[in-house]
């Protein structure tokens, strides 16, 4: 469904860039420039605003935090760089990226920002082993978004947190051979815009995304 709107794809490199345009078609009408950054390397993170300024783009409708990094190890087995990863690119990341560009967000007349977090992080919810350091980085960012709303709805910025089941990825897959249900991405990256564009969702409590089941 095209909707018009102009689209900032952050990826790692121009390579990313490259099956990005192979995935949705280089027909794009203009509407999609690409960022470059590691989120996982502090300093690429404060390289976005800068970048931003080249574009000369001083204003952001708002962003999509969807970056995601999972080793699936039980916990005595994790190395302190895979438990450092996971929280800088699962946690850190998105709350110093909203940091960064919230004085953009902030011109937009409809601001939004959305934190795509995992029922793995939601208490309650059905838990597996391998998980328990992914896991605590999502509960983070849940809890991040949920804080930050308090903030900003008195500024008019809707908050949203979405937590998908389990996504048909490469690192679903990698993580769980074998495994054959949940939703495929298009699927889920369908119902976020869906969840995007109904502005009677305000909330910041999480918004459950699963096969058979979408929770508001």
């Amino acid at each position: 469904m095209a909707m018009n709107h102009d689209v900032l794809a952050m990826v790692r490199d121009k390579q990313k860039s490259s099956k990005v345009l192979d995935a949705i078609g280089s027909n794009t009408n203009g509407n999609l420039e690409f960022l470059y950054a590691d989120l996982s390397v502090e300093k690429e993170i404060s390289s976005i605003t800068a970048q931003l300024k080249e574009l000369e783009i001083d204003t952001v409708d708002g962003i999509i935090h969807n970056a995601g990094i999972l080793y699936k190890e039980n916990f005595p087995e994790l190395s302190d760089e895979e438990m450092h990863k996971m929280f800088q690119v699962n946690l850190f990341a998105p709350i110093k990226l909203t940091q960064k560009l919230l004085p953009l967000i902030l011109r937009s007349g409809t601001p939004m920002m959305v934190f795509i977090s995992s029922m793995a992080g939601i208490q309650g919810a059905d838990k597996f082993g391998g998980l328990s350091i992914y896991g605590t980085t999502k509960a983070g960012l849940i809890g991040f978004a949920e804080q930050l709303s308090a903030e900003l709805i008195p500024l008019g910025v809707r908050v949203l947190n979405i937590a998908p089941g389990a996504i048909k990825t490469s690192m679903l897959v990698k993580a769980f051979p074998g495994y054959s249900g949940g939703l495929n991405s298009e699927q889920v990256a369908a119902r976020i815009v869906e969840i995007m564009f109904n502005e009677s969702i305000k909330s910041a409590s999480p918004i459950i995304v699963r096969a058979g089941s979408s929770e508001l």
